[in-house]
């Protein structure tokens, strides 16, 4: 088994549950919310795997993906900063000119206190950055998702964030590039939360946010990282499905953590 399969059987299932259809009980604004979420975070795996993938079909999964964090925010106006969050990253990674509008929206409701769905800092933190306000409330909660949540807040991420506000170039590579790396050798551990089964083992989240907050303040740095195309190793995600393999079985993988593109051979 190769990494091209698992990508592949990753895509196939998310699609599945991206298009499972059923009418949705009516239970609260809140419920239905999480309903549209869920299919919106499908499709949003589906976009990244069909990305890796080199699939045509990339940009619509995107694009369907929006369609349904739409319909949450529409529905459950408490939970309309997370969703917001979300729209970002996938506004940022498919490069939609809508991303800075979604940044300054979410820098209107950042400080919403009826918002009653939790999310990562990390998407408020770096649209912040990117329409130039003020991050300072924001970093001790950053910090603590950095020890807390290194999945996906790796380490360097409050030292990358600290570079750009002082427009300091050289400590924003290196932090970028100290995350990158931690980040690879997470997505390549069984016992990391994005090690299997999670979309984020391909794409860096902190490192891309990043990238595109320092690039609204003047400091490109993409092309300037060396850590940002690795290997790592792919696991299963199903590994019931397959008895004959080895269920710990690494699948090497070359993928560039900013884009989400694999280098398959």
């Amino acid at each position: 088994m190769k990494a091209v399969d698992e990508l592949t059987l990753r895509l196939r299932e998310e699609l599945l549950c991206a298009n499972h259809g059923g009418q949705i009980a009516d239970i609260s604004t809140r419920h239905t919310a999480i309903s549209h979420q869920l299919v919106a975070n499908a499709w949003f795996s589906a976009f990244v795997y069909a990305k890796a993938l080199s699939n045509d079909n990339a940009l619509l999964y995107s694009q369907r993906a929006d369609d349904y964090y739409q319909k949450a925010f529409d529905v459950h106006p408490p939970g309309q900063l997370y969703h917001l969050t979300q729209m970002y990253i996938n506004a940022v990674l498919r490069g939609d000119d809508t991303r800075l509008d979604l940044a300054k929206h979410i820098a209107i409701m950042a400080y919403d206190k009826t918002q009653d769905v939790q999310s990562s800092v990390m998407e408020i933190v770096t649209a912040l950055l990117a329409v130039n306000q003020s991050v300072t409330h924001f970093l001790p909660q950053l910090t603590s998702e950095e020890k807390h949540k290194s999945d996906l807040v790796p380490f360097g991420s409050t030292g990358a964030v600290r570079a750009i506000l002082s427009n300091d170039e050289p400590a924003l590579i290196n932090s970028v590039d100290e995350l990158l790396t931690i980040h690879a050798k997470r997505a390549s551990n069984l016992r990391s939360s994005i090690g299997i089964g999670s979309s984020n083992a391909v794409i860096c989240r902190m490192a891309i946010l990043l990238c595109e907050a320092a690039s609204h303040r003047g400091i490109n740095i993409k092309d300037k990282l060396s850590k940002r195309r690795q290997k790592m190793s792919l696991r299963m995600q199903y590994p019931s499905e397959f008895p004959e393999v080895d269920k710990n079985i690494k699948m090497p993988l070359e993928v560039d953590f900013l884009t989400g593109q694999a280098f398959l051979k």
